[in-house]
Order: C-alpha cells, then sequence, then structure tokens
C-alpha cells in the first residue's frame, strides 16, 4: 500500500515538474513575441473565424433558398393539378346540365 502510494506521489510530481516546464516554455515564447504580433495573429484568427461563420451561414442559405424553391414548384404544380381537375369536372358537370335543360336524358348517362 505504502508502494501504491509511493508511486502515485511520483507521478503526480512527473506530471507537475511537465506542466511547469511548459508553462515556462509558454511563458518564453509570449515575451520574445512582441504584443503588436500578437495583435496582429489574434486579428488574423478573429478574421478567418468570421469568415468561415460567413460562408457557413451562406451555405446555409443556399441551402434553404434551394429548399423552398423546391417547395414552392411543388406546391405550384400540385395547385395546377388540382385546377386542371376541377376545370374537368366543371366541364362535365356543365355539359350534364345542359342535355338535362334540353331534355336529352339518355346522352347524359353515356
Amino acid at each position: 500500500v505504502a508502494a501504491v502510494k509511493e508511486l502515485e506521489r511520483e507521478n503526480v510530481a512527473a506530471a507537475a515538474e511537465k506542466l511547469s516546464t511548459k508553462l515556462v516554455k509558454a511563458e518564453e515564447r509570449r515575451l520574445q513575441t512582441t504584443p503588436s504580433e500578437r495583435a496582429a495573429q489574434r486579428t488574423r484568427q478573429v478574421a478567418t473565424a468570421l469568415n468561415t461563420m460567413a460562408l457557413k451561414t451562406e451555405e446555409k442559405r443556399r441551402a434553404l433558398d434551394l429548399v423552398q424553391n423546391r417547395a414552392t414548384e411543388k406546391r405550384n404544380e400540385l395547385v395546377a393539378s388540382v385546377t386542371s381537375r376541377a376545370s374537368s369536372s366543371n366541364e362535365r358537370v356543365s355539359f350534364v346540365a345542359e342535355k338535362i335543360k334540353m331534355g336529352r336524358f339518355d346522352e347524359v348517362c353515356t
């Protein structure tokens, strides 16, 4: 049990040392670069991120436009179909009504 705890302490100490080394190296890199370089780099990063977001937004807008256009076309086709069937039905009703007015019942049933 004591050996396991000692091993865990050594592992924690090694991880802490590794993290400390990383932090020191990062601080050295930060100190080596001038604030204007960091600002320019951050500006580029922000511009890239904004551009990426704008591209994704435009792609979504185009996809939405396509879906809306397809839906409009489908709806127009459906309306045209219903209109055509209604027109045919109305023509048949008009024909039957005219024949009934004329008293030609035998022509109505055919």
